[in-house]
């Protein structure tokens, strides 16, 4: 969620025209200031509701365990960095121009879970609702999708 200032009450329209807005011609109710304002009002309340801060906590610590028990350690993972439920991890290709960061995370895709590459960096931004079977399932597929790519081809025989 974007940082967003909340308001105590909507903006009101400055003119009688309904679709006119300020200077903008969305009709009130739509404003982009006030429907930004209810809608982070209520995300504000279901974190607390929902107790989704120690659910943040518990998968963090999960997603560092996993990622430095089951990626840190693998061919081409150059260093793996967390923290709360994000994390890096930076490939280390024999040479440039191999596009390991595109290609993994390609391969992820493929088998379901989304992440993104920064040029040789896998990031992971995991939903603060993050359940443990996701944080093993995210872990899991990075490691396949790693070692597929990653791993050394073998030297021909001759």
């Amino acid at each position: 969620m974007p940082a967003t200032p909340l308001r105590d009450r909507a903006p009101r329209p400055t003119t009688n025209d309904p679709l006119r807005f300020g200077s903008r011609r969305t009709p009130a109710l739509h404003h982009p200031g006030a429907v930004d304002t209810a809608v982070a009002r209520r995300h504000l309340e279901l974190i607390d509701e929902g107790d989704v801060l120690t659910n943040v906590r518990a998968r963090g610590e999960q997603l560092a365990r996993a990622l430095d028990a089951r990626v840190a350690g693998l061919a081409g993972v150059a260093d793996v960095r967390h923290l709360g439920l994000m994390a890096g991890v930076e490939l280390d290709p024999p040479v440039d121009g191999l596009r390991w960061g595109r290609k993994v995370s390609a391969g992820c895709v493929d088998r379901g879970v989304l992440i993104r590459p920064l040029g040789d960096v896998i990031v992971i931004v995991a939903p603060l609702t993050t359940t443990e079977a996701e944080v093993d399932r995210i872990v899991d597929t990075l490691a396949e999708a790693i070692t597929e790519v990653c791993a050394p081809s073998p030297t021909p025989k001759q």
